[in-house]
């Protein structure tokens, strides 16, 4: 229960004090952040635990691309799915294989994008 209370920020300015060549000056130090600890309901275990803690990982950010410009494979898999029957043998075939390699993560030359864009733009994509 400890791990969902956060440790006080006061801590943070005691700590270099524990660097101090008076014995003294550190032991008064350490009490006061036992006492920081015990207000906030924690003791020096859930201090340890924090700092050997991963880091929480950042969260992802998903953007969305620009509804206006649709991606290569989106224009690959809409002419697929929309235009395949009005394309040549020879605009077919390179359908087919634009959304296979688009859609395993590589990427078309300027050429085959050009010619992608092309197709996509005569065939009504939107």
């Amino acid at each position: 229960m400890g791990a969902m209370i956060p440790i006080p920020s006061k801590i943070a300015l005691l700590i270099p004090r524990l660097a101090s060549d008076a014995d003294g000056e550190i032991v008064a130090t350490v009490r006061a952040i036992d006492r920081q600890l015990r207000a906030a309901g924690l003791d020096f275990h859930d201090l340890v635990s924090r700092l050997t803690a991963a880091p929480e990982p950042e969260p992802m950010r998903w953007t969305p691309s620009d509804p206006a410009e649709p991606s290569p494979f989106d224009m690959a898999s809409w002419l697929r799915f929309h235009a395949l029957d009005r394309l040549t043998d020879n605009q077919r075939d390179f359908i087919v294989k634009a959304t296979g390699i688009l859609g395993s993560g590589r990427h078309l030359s300027a050429k085959q994008a050009a010619w992608l864009r092309n197709l996509y733009d005569q065939h009504g994509g939107h």
